[in-house]
């Protein structure tokens, strides 16, 4: 039995904005800077624009002018613009989860995603990267051409991480009209992946010399555990003929967001970001593996979830 009703989708999403918001939005980590560039927005476009055009562009201007926009209708009440992006943000998020070729027995991983800390991060205290990811979503599943091509091409001038998103995205699609078995376009996932990965490591490793930076940063390998065997089960339990029923570019995205975040959890910090913004593609990916697979992979999330809603509840504004 499917869920498709419209109604029931703009319903379950706006208690699910509405909650949301009833987190410490305006005490978060980077609540300051938001409320700065809600209330600045142009002054900052034109300043960094004065230093150069390549400058401008590279400091994510398509971020600055929703802002910009927002401040408008919001009588430039910077509160106000926070706000509503956060609401556009978890509202999307939710909206595309329940309508992504939803059925009754996956609603269990669709509530577990939509509590998963990481991804209500994204309208907390990573604001910036969520709108960048509902834009990517927005262009993932539009069905015109020219444009999901631009909606893809505007992410990166929103956050800049989104341009090693969009790489991905491109080398998925390319692999995936491969004629080879699934398992050999993962192969070449990983392969492509691993130059990638080479090659980056390269460069923030001259970065950081440049920079002088010799802290070290540690890492206590469970989030690579957790992941490594998250990934396994997608691996193992992969359901073929669900996989040429849905768009198979979903589920190779998913994993190759944990490829490679597990290739270069030791090596490079930035890797943890990926799995944040891939996190709609990875969970939602379970619709594609057999029953047991499901059963383990939901297991696993219901667990994680426990302990880490556990852990924040002692912690000032809920850990965000």
């Amino acid at each position: 039995m499917k869920i498709n009703n419209l109604f029931l989708a703009t319903f379950f999403s706006l208690i699910y904005a509405w909650s949301i918001l009833q987190l410490p939005i305006l005490s978060s980590i980077d609540s300051v800077n938001y409320l700065y560039y809600a209330h600045n927005s142009f002054l900052v476009l034109v300043v960094r624009f004065d230093k150069g055009i390549v400058y401008g562009l590279l400091n994510e201007p398509v971020w600055l002018l929703i802002n910009y926009f927002f401040a408008f209708i919001f009588n430039n009440n910077p509160k106000s613009v926070v706000f509503a992006l956060s609401f556009l943000v978890s509202f999307s998020l939710c909206f595309y989860s329940y309508r992504f070729n939803i059925k009754v027995r996956n609603i269990p991983i669709v509530f577990f995603l939509l509590l998963f800390p990481m991804l209500i991060a994204n309208s907390v205290v990573n604001i910036r990267g969520g709108v960048a990811l509902v834009i990517f979503l927005l262009a993932f599943f539009s069905k015109n051409k020219k444009l999901k091509y631009f909606l893809f091409l505007l992410t990166p001038f929103i956050h800049i991480s989104f341009s090693l998103i969009i790489i991905f995205y491109f080398l998925v699609s390319w692999i995936s009209n491969i004629k080879v078995t699934t398992y050999s376009k993962i192969a070449l996932i990983f392969l492509a992946i691993l130059f990638l990965s080479i090659f980056l490591n390269n460069v923030s490793s001259d970065a950081i010399r440049q920079l002088g930076n010799t802290h070290k940063i540690s890492f206590s390998g469970i989030g690579f555990l957790f992941w490594f065997i998250f990934f396994l089960i997608e691996i193992i339990f992969l359901d073929i003929k669900k996989f040429f029923v849905y768009d198979k570019k979903f589920y190779l995205l998913g994993i190759s967001f944990l490829i490679f975040y597990l290739m270069n959890y030791f090596v490079f910090y930035g890797s943890a970001r990926i799995v944040q913004v891939g996190l709609f593609f990875i969970i939602l990916s379970l619709f594609y593996l057999k029953y047991i697979g499901r059963l383990f992979g939901s297991s696993m999330l219901l667990l994680f979830l426990i302990h880490d809603w556990y852990n924040r509840l002692s912690d000032k504004g809920l850990g965000f």
